[in-house]
């Protein structure tokens, strides 16, 4: 059969779903007639376009298409070796590492694992001198596959992601290839956005370059969804964004929200609609302009939303961020009864810490146990606040002594919230003064006390106690 045929068979599946229906019988007659025995060739052809016909498919469930897609690709390439029909070959495994990035089945990291795997082998095939656009085509897929890399250095992979993204652009050029160039600067911006190494400013003002960049061939009447995608990317580097008015940051970042719900809706891209939700609530919870209170209850709307469809069982780390926001929200809350407003604001940091564990996330479990401990300081339940500020403090001190010189030190000083102080302060409430001593000058050993305890910001500020307690307290260590 003419290769057009197929060609123009991958058209109409990917348009279609009926078509795609009809497309998948017809493809699964022709293995009766193309058998591997007689026709091993065409029977892998086949076998590859139903791979790329599951994973089109729009009928039937995502997570099972997925895994139909692999089986067929996996079997063509019981034909499709690398010495005897390299390019096959080298397109498949492209094909299985895209789908493996894809896939819902197995555990993240795994299938990770194996889109760089098969990924990477495909360049043993296409060299940029022979394959230019395969080439560069793979490179974008290692910089995706990379940027979400859950194994390995963080730090590490996302510069990893950034390499592979700049080999591409000396292929994928602006005039050359629009749409695929606009793919890498969005990707380049997604990665800059959370980079780790250099000026965090620095990184924030490059993802807003790249992402702006991106729009000049995205737009919203020609990639309605790319485009509302890039707006929801620039909603979280406005969100995060160091430079210029924090106020006016925020107001761009809700701007840049609302204008990706023009094309998100929770029916059509339910994911998509609850990440730009969880973008509106912690941009509410920060607003500055507008009335703070007003600004809350916004917060608690958009975060509320979010987790229609973040749940804990399908989505545990989106559920657990959105719980620790709403957290904060209801800790701070305006409306309503103070002391309900507590309790669900310890609610939503304890279920948080049920999936932010100190073993599994020693980051994330440290700023949700410190922000769990000012609701429980109202409550003045001492005990729970030392037991809390114990395991932060633990994750702290292994932060501390792995981090790379004194700025990196800082940094987790800074984020610490001057944890020592604090715990201090709830041993003094509990009338265990010399441990209370202890723990201060172990905290100022790594330079985590501040000169004067009851001064706003320190711990009397951050536990919410409201009285002199901190300095009578002080002055009896």
């Amino acid at each position: 059969m003419a290769l057009w045929v197929w060609d123009a068979l991958d058209d109409i599946i990917a348009n279609q779903s009926s078509a795609q229906e009809e497309g998948l019988q017809y493809l699964n007659l022709c293995l009766r007639i193309f058998t591997e025995e007689r026709y091993p060739y065409q029977w892998a052809l086949v076998q590859t376009r139903l791979g790329s016909a599951y994973n089109k498919r729009i009928q039937e469930d995502k997570a099972g298409n997925l895994e139909q897609a692999m089986a067929c690709y996996t079997a063509a390439l019981r034909v499709y070796t690398e010495d005897t029909f390299p390019v096959d070959w080298a397109k498949t495994q492209d094909s299985l590492g895209s789908t493996y990035y894809k896939r819902i089945q197995g555990t993240r990291a795994e299938n990770i694992e194996q889109a760089i795997a098969f990924s990477s082998a495909t360049l043993r095939v296409y060299t940029k001198d022979a394959y230019p656009f395969e080439w560069a085509r793979t490179q974008c897929g290692l910089g995706e596959a990379y940027k979400e890399r859950i194994r390995g250095e963080k730090v590490d992979n996302l510069e990893q992601a950034i390499a592979y993204y700049s080999a591409a652009l000396s292929v994928i050029t602006e005039d050359s290839l629009p749409y695929e160039w606009a793919g890498v600067q969005n990707g380049l911006g997604d990665t800059y956005q959370t980079r780790i190494r250099e000026e965090k400013a620095d990184n924030l003002e490059q993802a807003i370059a790249y992402y702006s960049a991106a729009l000049r061939v995205i737009t919203e009447d020609a990639y309605s969804f790319e485009w509302a995608l890039i707006q929801n990317g620039l909603g979280a580097t406005y969100l995060s964004r160091i430079r210029e008015n924090k106020a006016d940051n925020l107001e761009q970042a809700i701007a840049c929200f609302f204008a990706a719900l023009r094309v998100i809706t929770e029916d059509a891209f339910p994911i998509e609609w609850a990440t730009t939700q969880n973008g509106l609530g912690t941009a509410y919870l920060n607003r500055i302009k507008g009335d703070r209170a007003d600004n809350l209850e916004q917060a608690i709307a958009y975060l509320t939303a979010a987790l229609r469809v973040y749940t804990e069982e399908a989505f545990p780390f989106e559920w657990t961020i959105t719980q620790n926001n709403l957290g904060g929200v209801y800790y701070d809350r305006r409306q309503g009864n103070k002391a309900e407003n507590v309790e669900q604001a310890i609610a939503c940091h304890t279920a948080a810490l049920r999936v932010y564990t100190e073993k599994a996330l020693p980051l994330n479990h440290r700023l949700t146990a410190l922000n769990l401990a000012g609701p429980l300081s109202f409550r003045e339940c001492w005990d729970e606040v030392h037991s809390i500020y114990l395991s932060a403090l633990r994750v702290e001190t292994t932060l501390f002594a792995l981090a790379s010189g004194a700025k990196g030190q800082d940094a987790i000083l800074v984020e610490g919230q001057g944890g020592a102080d604090c715990d201090a302060y709830a041993l003094v409430r509990l009338g265990r003064l010399g441990e209370a001593a202890v723990t201060l000058e172990q905290g100022r050993a790594r330079g985590l006390g501040r000169p004067a305890i009851g001064h706003p910001g320190t711990a009397q500020h951050r536990c919410r106690c409201g009285n002199k307690t901190m300095q009578h307290a002080a002055r009896r260590l």
